[in-house]
């Protein structure tokens, strides 16, 4: 396990050894507090069939993490202005009008609430790598009709989508504009598709006892138009792990990286990494960061909150740890990656062991550590 220099920190890396003891896969925490990292912490297992080790350069598939990457796209070209969230967004994908989808703006596609929660037919693995096709199959797609308007958690679609807005805008697939944006920018380990000769060091993932719970409901009718094939997530190998898909672009839920990677991404995008300016405005990080949608999602019956295309602290839930003011995006499995604006704090936990959400409080724990760490606990810094 690797520990920063001073004791202020040592609450949460108690923890985080905790944590390893109590489970048999490996695990990553890093936080960024003031533009410096003060915690990149790495123990455990990557790979328990083999018993290979997580290190400090492990990094892992952080699933719907993936999002809150997405997102800083959208704020970058938002920033710029070349992007308007209250445009539809046919202004930018013409063909994304069809079958009665012409008024669905930005904004509303970004907070899930477009009532494009799953594709028409089940997308195989192989579709999985081609975010090309599933633009042009979702953009002819009626959305909907129940659910459009209404915030509902769009578990892949949401990465296609937005995706594709960012390629129409940009000029660029979105890993390209991702890589020389933000994780360059910020020095950062993350890649939506890790070459084949790098794969070595990507962590195996597993499902823990508490899989279950996620893998049956995957496997329900329908699911496998919102999630893909139950393969993907459940089974003695997580399909997940395949090359196939660890090389590939997939927006929604594909992008890997180390903890340290995930939390310099959100200091570089919020705030003041390594003494250099936030990568988007004040005004444009409130713009993205302010509710859009909110409820009870009528498809799981846990309540969301959602910016453009980041997850804002639900009050019954802190799933960004104790600031109210916190967003980011959860990852299944377990994962948590976010910011802290009234604390100038960026941070992450990433894991193999795949947990069901609603009863994992690894990340809490961590959060809960760190924020009791702060110089002002219950203030801004």
């Amino acid at each position: 396990m690797n520990v920063a220099a001073g004791a202020r920190y040592d609450p949460v890396r108690e923890v985080f050894a905790s944590l390893l003891a109590e489970g048999r896969g490996g695990a990553g925490f890093a936080a960024v507090v003031g533009g410096r990292l003060v915690l990149d912490l790495t123990g455990g297992c990557a790979e328990p069939a083999t018993g290979r080790p997580w290190g400090p350069h492990t990094a892992v598939t952080v699933f719907s993490g993936s999002k809150g990457l997405v997102a800083m796209c959208l704020a970058l070209l938002v920033d710029r202005g070349a992007l308007d969230l209250e445009a539809p967004v046919s202004r930018y994908w013409p063909e994304f009008a069809a079958a009665g989808k012409g008024d669905i703006t930005v904004g509303r596609l970004a907070s899930h609430s477009a009532g494009l929660v799953a594709l028409a037919s089940p997308p195989s693995a192989d579709d999985l790598r081609d975010p090309a096709k599933l633009g042009r199959l979702l953009a002819a797609q009626a959305p909907d009709a129940a659910l459009q308007g209404r915030p509902c958690y769009h578990p892949l679609t949401f990465g296609w989508l937005c995706g594709e807005v960012v390629r129409r805008v940009s000029g660029l697939p979105l890993a390209e504009l991702f890589a020389a944006e933000i994780a360059g920018p910020a020095g950062a380990d993350v890649r939506f598709g890790m070459p084949a000769q790098q794969q070595g060091r990507v962590a195996e993932l597993f499902a823990g006892a508490t899989w279950e719970r996620n893998a049956t409901r995957l496997r329900a009718e329908g699911a496998a138009r919102m999630f893909g094939p139950a393969g993907l997530w459940s089974g003695e190998r997580i399909g997940w792990n395949s090359s196939a898909l660890r090389a590939a672009e997939i927006p929604g839920a594909g992008a890997i990286g180390t903890a340290a990677g995930m939390a310099r991404c959100y200091a570089r995008f919020a705030g003041q990494l390594d003494r250099r300016p936030p990568l988007v405005s004040a005004p444009t990080r409130t713009l993205v960061t302010e509710e859009r949608a909110a409820g009870i999602d009528p498809l799981s019956d846990e309540p969301i909150r959602y910016g453009a295309g980041f997850q804002l602290q639900v009050p019954t839930r802190s799933y960004f740890g104790p600031p109210a003011d916190a967003f980011g995006h959860g990852g299944a499995g377990g994962s948590s990656h976010g910011w802290w604006p009234s604390h100038d704090v960026a941070y992450s936990f990433v894991m193999n062991e795949l947990r069901e959400e609603t009863q994992d409080r690894r990340a809490r724990r961590l959060l809960e550590a760190l924020f009791a760490c702060l110089p002002t606990a219950s203030g801004a810094r």
